[in-house]
């Protein structure tokens, strides 16, 4: 069977709810990556939203914006590190099915749709291009998106974040 890879950075990764979910028992290998762009927590919905600085997505070609590959890539200016994993997985349409539903992105109106899975530069750990993967991109523009509360994640990283936050709520308890 095919093999294919997909980036993730939020609930999908390794120990977090989506992953047990719907990666567990289909991921045959998981290699720790990063993309170029922001991270924020959507507060209102206890999950992630990568947004690509200067982005890489279809949407913010369509308003005239540069993608991040014409911005310049690895270590170009005002491009922040988000933290994910590279998941290995068989080339499954049912699965892929399952997870655009979850990503509410299988709309054919991109304005209905939560999330715009895209085809982003993915980077390992060591700052080499590993490849082009499909990533969910949080879209800005979405009708299902109009009222989150977003809060940027500073380090990229959103285990790390959600991390700190169990911390200090159990710190004020």
């Amino acid at each position: 069977m095919e093999h294919i890879f997909i980036f993730t950075y939020g609930t999908l990764m390794e120990g977090r709810r989506n992953y047990k979910k719907y990666l567990e028992e289909r991921v045959f290998s998981t290699k720790k990556a990063y993309v170029l762009g922001e991270l924020y927590h959507l507060e209102n919905k206890d999950y992630p939203g990568f947004v690509c600085s200067d982005m890489d997505s279809n949407v913010q070609k369509m308003n005239g914006l540069k993608t991040c590959n014409e911005v310049g890539g690895v270590g170009a200016k005002n491009l922040n590190k988000v933290y994910g994993e590279i998941h290995e997985l068989a080339n499954d349409e049912k699965l892929l099915a399952e997870l655009a539903d979850l990503e509410t992105c299988d709309n054919a109106d991109d304005y209905l749709n939560e999330y715009i899975r895209e085809e982003i530069e993915v980077f390992t750990l060591d700052d080499k291009f590993f490849a082009r993967l499909p990533v969910y991109v949080y879209n800005t523009k979405g009708k299902p998106n109009e009222n989150d509360i977003r809060v940027k994640v500073e380090s990229g990283d959103w285990n790390e974040y959600k991390n700190s936050i169990k911390a200090h709520y159990y710190l004020d308890l």
